[in-house]
């Protein structure tokens, strides 16, 4: 934290987590623990992203901890599908692409998983923030829905 504050003057650190459970709407235990350890050492804000709905915001020293802001994150940053993946979903590297793979495995997940057809899966925000001091002095909340 310290060496990203050197060269930076807003430090964000965010969390992809789906503890204790994608549909839940409450944090795990550790995180908000974790989240004010974290602003105590630097972070101008700290944002979970992963389970797949939105949870609260706490304001803490002045800094904003959206504990989950549904699947705005959701874009699939991951490093490259492996083998097993394209052979998982019967994907030919050669022809597919990791995109489709990817495509395919959320396909599938709907199938395994029906809350991902679920409208709460695609709520989201955009959060729009101002600081004065370094610290939050307005927080503007843009719900999106993400389909």
């Amino acid at each position: 934290m310290r060496r990203g504050k050197q060269f930076a003057d807003f430090c964000i650190v965010t969390n992809h987590g789906h503890e204790p459970g994608n549909w839940c709407q409450v944090p795990p235990d550790y995180e908000p623990s974790l989240a004010r350890k974290l602003i105590d050492a630097g972070a101008d804000a700290y944002i979970v992203h992963g389970p797949h709905q939105l949870r609260g915001i706490e304001i803490y020293k002045g800094k904003p901890i959206p504990y989950s802001v549904g699947n705005f994150f959701m874009d699939d940053l991951r490093p490259p599908v492996g083998a097993d993946m394209f052979e998982e979903y019967d994907r030919d590297p050669r022809v597919h692409t990791d995109a489709e793979v990817a495509v395919t495995e959320m396909a599938k997940g709907y199938e395994t998983d029906p809350g991902f057809a679920d409208p709460i899966f695609y709520e989201s925000i955009i959060a729009v923030t101002q600081f004065c001091d370094k610290r939050l002095s307005q927080l503007r909340l843009y719900p999106i829905e993400l389909d």
